[in-house]
């Protein structure tokens, strides 16, 4: 539940600064048309371009200036309350569009780190290129500058997608958050052939 409030709070939230959806930014094929899901057999293509975001609001957490990115990560069972404030201000050269302050339970300190960093301290491809997953969130961006909440990390999988007609070789790390869906997935077993061995017996 709380979880949820700090999806919907987030979503008002960047509404409330100006914000556009990427994802209505264009639809090829589409463009200015009406779109019968039903019916129309031309598939949607969304072009979504992360960098038209519009003004950010400066964040802060326990009073401490940190990046927007963080709240990907940002077990909400641990905010004790949020405190929005419209006032834009500007903090060394760069224009925030607002501000929110965040405030933590007192007996929880996040872990905040760079994807940079979990790449190098997690895995073995430091210099190699590689493309960031949250969950099922594809991550850009600089790499360097996105932080999360180390904590709230439950699994890291690493994957290496291999496209030999185009002389293609991506990495992509995904990060696994500590969501209680994902929690509920961990503790899964699945046993293959246990249907068969039932039957031998």
């Amino acid at each position: 539940m709380r979880r949820i409030l700090l999806i919907v709070f987030t979503t008002f939230v960047l509404n409330a600064f100006g914000q556009t959806d990427p994802l209505n930014s264009g639809i090829a094929g589409h463009s200015n048309k009406s779109w019968n899901v039903e019916s129309d057999t031309i598939p949607q293509v969304l072009v979504v371009n992360p960098g038209n975001t519009g003004p950010t609001p400066a964040f802060y957490i326990n009073a401490k200036q940190v990046n927007g990115t963080i709240l990907k990560t940002l077990n909400p069972m641990h905010i004790e309350s949020i405190n929005v404030v419209k006032h834009d201000i500007e903090i060394e050269e760069t224009k925030y569009n607002g501000q929110i302050y965040i405030q933590l339970k007192p007996d929880y300190r996040p872990e905040i780190v760079s994807l940079s960093d979990i790449k190098s301290k997690y895995t073995s491809l430091a210099k190699d290129s590689s493309i960031f997953m949250i969950d099922n969130e594809v991550i850009s961006g600089d790499y360097r500058q996105y932080m999360v909440d180390e904590k709230y990390i439950l699994k890291i999988v690493v994957q290496r997608i291999v496209n030999k007609e185009e002389d293609q070789h991506i990495n992509v790390i995904r990060l696994l958050t500590r969501t209680e869906e994902n929690i509920k997935k961990s503790k899964e077993v699945f046993l293959r052939g246990t249907e068969d061995l039932k039957q031998d017996n």
